[in-house]
């Protein structure tokens, strides 16, 4: 798969992801409005958790270097 298909693919998704979260904000119900902002929401904090403890890891686990 050529990588114009890809960013095409992407491009696509995010068309349709963020068409179903504008619908549901307008049109869904209370419950459905809480999920649409939860699960994002939730998603961002582990992608931000992971990024926070790959730092942690990688400070932890380099070996340093002697400056002379």
């Amino acid at each position: 798969m050529s990588t114009k298909v890809v960013g095409a693919l992407i491009c696509t998704s995010v068309i349709i992801a963020a068409a179903a979260f504008v619908y549901v904000m307008l049109f869904g119900s209370p419950q459905q409005r809480f999920w649409a902002i939860a699960i994002p929401v939730a998603v961002g904090l582990f992608v931000l958790f992971s990024l926070v403890f790959w730092i942690g890891w990688n400070i932890a686990t380099v070996s340093a270097s002697k400056e002379k």
